[in-house]
């Protein structure tokens, strides 16, 4: 099964522009801090290190049906498609997106689409 080390960080802010400048120290290492803090809350909630980390969990038969819906669908659908052999998945998303092994369907949000 894929690593989440193989899920890149999800966001990284621009720390030249936001330490730069003429800051007193005192602010620059309070703001370094608070960056610090941002990206490991932002990695931890991302959706495919989300998914494999439960998937590593989980003791799943070789070939499974995976179902993906949400607004981290797509991301939990990448991640299921690169820790497992996906047969029959069924994505649902707000665009086409294609993920080895899922079938996307698109849907709207947060009304349902007309021809829902």
């Amino acid at each position: 099964m894929g690593s989440r080390a193989n899920v890149p960080p999800v966001a990284r802010f621009d720390r030249a522009r936001l330490l730069g400048g003429e800051l007193p120290e005192r602010v620059r290492e309070r703001r370094a801090l608070a960056l610090e803090l941002a990206e490991a809350a932002l990695d931890a909630i991302e959706p495919g290190r989300c998914t494999l980390a439960a998937l590593e969990r989980l003791a799943l038969p070789e070939a499974v049906t995976a179902f993906a819906f949400g607004k981290a669908s797509v991301g939990m659908a990448r991640a299921a498609s690169e820790g497992l052999l996906v047969r029959g998945g069924i994505l649902i998303a707000l665009e086409n997106e294609t993920v080895e092994g899922f079938d996307t369907f698109v849907g709207a949000h947060p009304d349902p689409a007309p021809d829902a």
